[in-house]
């Protein structure tokens, strides 16, 4: 293809995975936006006020309330605010020593939870379908080890333990599927990204919102591996939207 014929978008691609990550087509993130707009308001708080809600705060910003809970969470993961489930989050007394990073910093070097659930909620169903395509023997036995780690995790209330298993759930799904654009997307977000402290301290804050959080991922990835079992893409599929609707 001529340079007249090609785009002057198609001319601006990178050649190599290396330069996409650092972001040629630069977007801030939603939890980026509301970590400034919860700064602002940090600097005016006396230690132990409290900040205004989740919902308040994606009202005034009109996002959803799973970027406020990213931006909160780095907030505290370096000092500045605390977090108590079910009451909120206050000021803390800021110690200029306290932190290598800054709440900022930690996003930046982040891949944002909330955005790579939204990439998931697209990519999964499609892994799905392709792994019952060529499902062998030994790819359902993978799955099946994998969700029976989960049971044996949470009976044992290892909560590192129950991540891991549930990280190779979705990845012998990916391996299953026989197709090596799957499985290097996959392991990507679960092996990279998924490990990372901001990640991690959703995911633990997720499932201990409620006593019954964990259980409910269990009975939702039962019913993914039973569609599997039976072969029934539509229905996996089905289950896979459901399971991710009730994530963030």
């Amino acid at each position: 293809m001529s340079d007249a014929n090609t785009s002057d978008l198609a001319r601006r691609v990178p050649d190599s995975w290396d330069t996409w990550q650092y972001g040629i087509f630069p977007h801030p993130k939603k939890s980026e936006l509301a970590l400034q707009y919860l700064d602002e308001l940090l600097r005016d708080y006396p230690t132990g006020k409290k900040l205004p809600s989740e919902r308040e705060v994606a009202a005034q910003l009109k996002i959803t309330r799973s970027p406020v809970r990213e931006a909160l969470i780095a907030l505290q993961m370096v000092g500045k605010v605390r977090i108590e489930p079910g009451v909120g989050a206050f000021s803390v007394a800021e110690d200029s020593g306290s932190s290598e990073k800054s709440a900022f910093s930690l996003l930046a070097e982040s891949e944002s939870p909330f955005e790579i659930s939204e990439l998931r909620k697209v990519l999964e169903g499609a892994i799905l379908a392709a792994a019952i395509a060529e499902l062998t023997p030994e790819s359902l036995k993978s799955i099946e080890r994998a969700f029976q780690g989960m049971v044996d995790a949470h009976a044992t209330g290892d909560m590192d333990r129950f991540l891991d298993a549930h990280r190779e759930f979705h990845l012998s799904i990916a391996v299953a599927s026989g197709n090596s654009i799957f499985e290097r997307l996959a392991r990507w977000m679960l092996c990279y990204v998924m490990t990372q402290p901001i990640w991690e301290m959703v995911m633990h804050r997720r499932l201990r919102e409620t006593s019954t959080r964990i259980v409910n991922s269990i009975d939702e990835h039962r019913e993914i591996l039973d569609a599997i079992r039976a072969r029934d893409s539509q229905l996996a599929q089905a289950l896979m939207a459901e399971h991710f609707a009730g994530v963030g």
